[in-house]
């Protein structure tokens, strides 16, 4: 069995100050002893994990395009078809229904012909042509 090298001992440290009512101490020595890992470094990896993701979430925000550079030619107040758009969808939605045209099949030929969806964003897909053909507007 080979022998570990005696490793420099973390020093005991106390949790900063928290807020009363703060249960992250308890928990983080609950975690320890039930996995043997001190409760600083516990804590230290905590802490390098929300840097991470803070640092994940700042670069998809960063690298991520704005709604109107994402569709040209669409304003960013625009929303989808007016009312009277909206009708000649729910017309022609039910044209393709009575042609035997499923749903799905639907939403992939608005999609073919680059119709955008009422949201505004995004593309069509069978759940949304049925909110479209019962929605009362």
């Amino acid at each position: 069995m080979p022998v570990r090298k005696n490793i420099k001992a973390q020093p005991k440290t106390t949790l900063l100050e928290l807020p009363s009512g703060s249960d992250l101490p308890l928990r983080l020595n609950k975690i320890s002893e039930q996995t043997g890992v001190s409760s600083f470094n516990l804590l230290q990896k905590w802490i390098l994990q929300e840097e991470f993701l803070i640092g994940v979430i700042q670069r998809s925000k960063a690298s991520a395009p704005k709604r109107a550079e994402a569709r040209p030619g669409v304003s960013k107040s625009a929303k989808g078809p007016g009312t009277e758009d909206r009708k000649k969808l729910v017309k022609r939605a039910k044209q393709l229904l009575k042609e035997g045209k499923t749903l799905k099949e639907i939403a992939g030929t608005f999609n073919e012909e680059k119709i955008p969806p009422v949201s505004g964003a995004g593309k069509w897909y069978s759940n949304s042509i049925n909110n479209l053909l019962n929605s009362k507007k």
